[in-house]
């Protein structure tokens, strides 16, 4: 019983170690490949004065900051028509 125990964990790290990749570039860089978030939060946390900074510590809007990093896209709430007009704002806005 334990051979099979332990074949079956040795079968299953290396199932999970051939399925890793490092082709980051490739994925960055795939159309097809889905990259984003949950950005319904931003207008809040703007309008109470958060700063967002880039990798040099300047201070940048958040939507270009995600863009340059690879975000493709995103999901906006739009439960009320309060969060609909918001989130139509951050729409336009992500067309920077």
């Amino acid at each position: 019983m334990p051979f099979f125990r332990n074949l079956i964990i040795i079968l299953f790290l290396f199932t999970f170690l051939a399925s890793c990749s490092t082709k980051k570039q490739a994925i960055k860089n795939n159309p097809f490949f889905a990259k984003g978030g949950d950005v319904s939060w931003l207008p809040q946390m703007e309008a109470t004065g958060f700063k967002f900074f880039n990798e040099n510590g300047q201070a940048e809007d958040c939507l270009k900051i995600l863009k340059d990093h690879g975000m493709n896209t995103v999901r906006l709430r739009t439960g009320s028509i309060l969060q609909m007009i918001k989130s139509m704002a951050i729409a336009v806005k992500m067309k920077l």
